[in-house]
């Protein structure tokens, strides 16, 4: 039995069914592979949704970044364990939001990225260690992790060593 997952490329909505898929199989701790420049926020949060689903069962997760940009960032954050490889980059920026339609159902979409938004900010600076505040300004220009820094500002807890 495979007991590991990938989360690679582009998250969007088929790639996302495809790793919740494999997230459901996992009937003990599994490690997940994240290589990701982040993608859409609905389908990121559908991964985590599932993630939060297999922890409420006991079963840990422990991920393994490469890459986890943007809202693989903040899935590499719900992870039990985080591990990084030895090259890693880590970044994370302001959610981006493209908008269109009526002014009501624009206004019904803001309201829910508003949400989502404040959810994952004070998720991700909470896991972080990083002050609300702080975070939020931070994310202004981005934050860009790699190496080193990786550990030193809380974004994961060790680095291995991939032979």
């Amino acid at each position: 039995k495979v007991n590991y997952v990938t989360l690679e490329g582009t998250i969007e909505s088929d790639m996302a069914n495809e790793v919740i898929s494999n997230i459901f199989e996992q009937e003990d701790d599994f490690y997940m592979y994240i290589n990701s420049n982040g993608g859409d926020v609905e389908s990121g949060l559908k991964i985590v949704k599932m993630m939060k689903y297999t922890k409420h069962n006991n079963i840990k997760i422990t991920c393994i970044a490469n890459k986890a940009m943007s809202m693989a960032f903040h899935i590499f954050q719900h992870c039990d364990e985080r591990l990084i490889t030895p090259k890693a980059i880590l970044m994370q920026h302001e959610m981006i939001v493209y908008l269109g339609g009526s002014i009501d159902e624009t206004q019904e979409l803001l309201q829910k990225y508003i949400k989502w938004n404040n959810e994952i900010n004070i998720f991700d600076s909470q896991r972080i260690k990083m002050d609300l505040n702080m975070f939020l300004a931070e994310l202004k220009n981005e934050i860009w992790l790699t190496g080193d820094d990786i550990i030193i500002n809380n974004a994961a807890d060790r680095k291995i060593i991939l032979k």
